[in-house]
């Protein structure tokens, strides 16, 4: 129970902090106008190399609640946490007025997916 105090924080303070205007997700059989999403923006990325050193991409990277992209489209919630976004191009964000790709998808550990992005 003491992770739990925690956890609610954590998500307080991110939502504080979160992407000034609303990351919009464009999907097959979503909205055409596409859902808002709360999350962090980057135009810049931390990768881990063959060697296992952090090295700076020039990728944009997105950071999203799991909930939120859950709450919009519950049939994702059958998937690997992993593959909650498709990289097969049919997913993309509009952030800032420009529209990205999703290339890659990956669990933080904590209620989030990092997005690797790349721009259409």
């Amino acid at each position: 129970m003491p992770a739990n105090p925690f956890l609610s924080m954590n998500r307080h303070l991110q939502r504080a902090f979160a992407h000034g205007e609303p990351l919009i997700w464009h999907r097959p059989g979503g909205p055409v106008g596409g859902d808002a999403l709360t999350g962090w923006y980057s135009a810049i990325s931390e990768e881990v190399n063959a060697d296992g050193f952090m090295v700076m991409s020039s990728k944009p990277k997105a950071t999203v609640f799991i909930d939120d992209v859950l709450a919009r489209d519950p049939s994702r919630a059958v998937r690997d946490v992993d593959e909650l976004f498709r990289n097969n191009g049919s997913d993309t964000l509009t952030i800032g007025g420009k529209t990205y790709r999703v290339e890659s998808c990956k669990h933080d550990g904590f209620n989030k997916v990092d997005l690797i992005l790349l721009e259409t």
